[in-house]
């Protein structure tokens, strides 16, 4: 009987962490949080970053961080989305009191591609894709409504450069020429000037600082080994 008082509670257990998991993107055990788009019946495309991403995200993160502060490891797979909403999680991530890891599947693009950026390591798996580029912007109104619009989204784009450059700067591509964060920001601009979206392979994204490492290469080949971070993050000002 004690058996399988045992088995049942084990089975119970198992099948709580598996409800977590899957309704509210978070297991408490391993401290791992899932930053996805919410699914919807009938809705077969992505919803992105939105603000039941950012609610959910913001709630676990601040559950975990009231449970200790050991690693927190977050696996991301989204296709960027709504501003407001996705520097929300970037500033939540920064604000942690915990070291945090991101991996990130699929793609690392848009906004996703800025939420990395607050992480105390950040993660592409092998295949997954990176991109930056400028905000897109749909507004309308009397034309001081669209001035206020198109300013506000400027100085969007202003905090993007920085967020970006504070960390390629230490890259192996940036600091092996020597570029300070202006030299790196100017760079970037220019690359999105020519390209509209600017993709990387992760192999790419490394080289120019976006990211750490891609997962299985050396220094990077287990979760275990990803997980043992430092917090490393450090404010961004605007220059």
């Amino acid at each position: 009987m004690a058996t399988q008082s045992k088995v049942k509670q084990t089975f119970t257990t198992a099948r709580n962490l598996v409800h977590d998991v899957h309704l509210f993107n978070i297991n408490i055990r391993s401290r791992e949080l899932y930053l996805h788009a919410q699914f919807e019946d009938g809705v077969e495309e992505e919803a992105g970053v939105d603000y039941r991403m950012s609610n959910t995200f913001i709630k676990n993160i601040n559950i975990l961080n009231s449970m200790g502060n050991s690693n927190i490891l977050i696996h991301q797979q989204t296709m960027g989305g709504d501003w407001a909403y996705g520097i929300a999680i970037y500033d939540a991530l920064m604000a942690c009191q915990s070291p945090t890891s991101m991996i990130a599947y699929a793609w690392s693009r848009s906004m996703s591609s800025i939420t990395i950026q607050a992480c105390d390591k950040r993660i592409l798996t092998p295949n997954t894709k990176f991109m930056v580029h400028l905000g897109s912007l749909w507004t309308g109104g009397i034309n001081q409504e669209v001035y206020t619009d198109v300013e506000e989204s400027k100085k969007s784009d202003v905090v993007m450069m920085d967020i970006y450059a504070s960390r390629c700067v230490d890259g192996p591509f940036f600091s092996q020429k020597g570029y300070d964060k202006k030299d790196v920001k100017n760079f970037i601009k220019k690359q999105i000037k020519e390209k509209i979206d600017w993709w990387m392979t992760a192999e790419e994204a490394v080289y120019y600082g976006f990211i750490d490492g891609v997962l299985g290469s050396a220094g990077f080949e287990t979760i275990d080994k990803i997980r043992k971070t430092k917090k490393n993050r450090r404010p961004v000002t605007v220059d």
